[in-house]
């Protein structure tokens, strides 16, 4: 913030900048010193900073490129550190359109727009406060962003074209009795995925197999060569790696089939088992939630540091799916 200032004062006082200029920079200058003897050492909170710089903006009706970067770098941080705040069960999704829709807020019609409003606020003796102005305009372009990606979400995670591959035309099978919850989650896995799904599945969880030793009958050629050490040790998870490189597709390509299917698993489980009604627990709403937001995002983001690693979020998903095969099913 004290290179900002040091540059206005300095353009400020420079012969070549244009009146209009230096006085609008006087004006933001004196704005800012002001808040200064009343805020003290507050001043220097990412917060107070940031809505002392954006009303000063708006008295002085000032758009600057040493202010607007100020403003784009604080909000950021600021931004990321709300999330994580308000949202942390959202936050994959919330990063992602907080990364994007900073450039749209900061954009010169937008930012234009945005103090115009502000002035008329100051002139009407209301408060303006930049920070607020943010984090409802991103809560807003999150939940647009949910309702213009909720129908097609529906369809890409359960959809059989998701992986590349041709859908077979196969004839619906009778239904299951969701209270044999072994044939349920079989006829899931053996219905419901694809078969990309269902081989990057397996090859995550050989080991489990492995030791569990469960039937191997109707069980195709390539999975029972993958479950029994084919490109391998036995019982042997396979890295991502060496599943990238056996689909001849990238690493992160392989995870976000990985994560599909474990969201199909755990969604089409809770319909079967809660008979279409709203799933009572709000740990399993969350961690759907969870998976499908990160499947959505174009960079996959899954920060081990924030609990989200891949392995936190399987840990997660275990949980959850327990919670559902162990829960009686719903009577209509």
């Amino acid at each position: 913030m004290a290179d900002m200032i040091t540059e206005l004062e300095r353009q400020a006082g420079a012969d070549e900048t244009p009146e209009r200029t230096r006085e609008k920079l006087a004006c933001l200058l004196q704005h800012v010193e002001s808040a200064h003897d009343a805020l003290g050492s507050r001043m220097f909170h990412v917060a107070f900073a940031l809505n002392v710089i954006g009303e000063g903006m708006a008295r002085a009706n000032l758009l600057h490129k040493s202010v607007i970067e100020f403003i784009q770098v604080g909000l950021y941080f600021f931004g990321l550190e709300q999330i994580e705040r308000r949202w942390s069960s959202r936050a994959s999704v919330y990063s992602g359109i907080h990364a994007d829709h900073l450039g749209d807020f900061l954009g010169r019609c937008a930012l234009k727009e945005l103090l115009c409003g502000a002035r008329v606020r100051i002139d009407e003796g209301r408060v303006f406060c930049l920070t607020y102005a943010y984090l409802n305009s991103m809560r807003k372009a999150y939940w647009k962003h949910c309702r213009a990606s909720e129908d097609a979400l529906d369809v890409a995670i359960t959809s059989e074209m998701v992986s590349g591959e041709q859908a077979e035309a196969i004839p619906a099978p009778e239904a299951s009795d969701p209270s044999d919850r072994v044939a349920l989650m079989l006829e899931i896995f053996d219905k419901k995925l694809t078969s990309r799904q269902r081989w990057i599945y397996l090859a995550k969880n050989r080991s489990t197999l492995f030791e569990e030793r469960g039937p191997t009958q109707g069980i195709d050629g390539d999975l029972l060569a993958l479950l029994l050490g084919e490109g391998g040790s036995p019982g042997a998870d396979l890295g991502w790696a060496e599943i990238a490189r056996r689909l001849r597709v990238n690493e992160k390509t392989a995870k976000r089939e990985y994560l599909r299917a474990l969201h199909v698993l755990l969604k089409e489980s809770s319909e079967a088992i809660f008979g279409g009604a709203r799933i009572p627990s709000n740990y399993v709403r969350r961690i759907l939630e969870q998976i499908r937001g990160i499947v959505y995002e174009k960079d996959l983001r899954i920060r081990s540091a924030t609990g989200r690693g891949m392995r936190t979020l399987v840990d997660k998903w275990e949980v959850a799916l327990r919670f559902v095969l162990n829960h009686e099913r719903v009577v209509a």
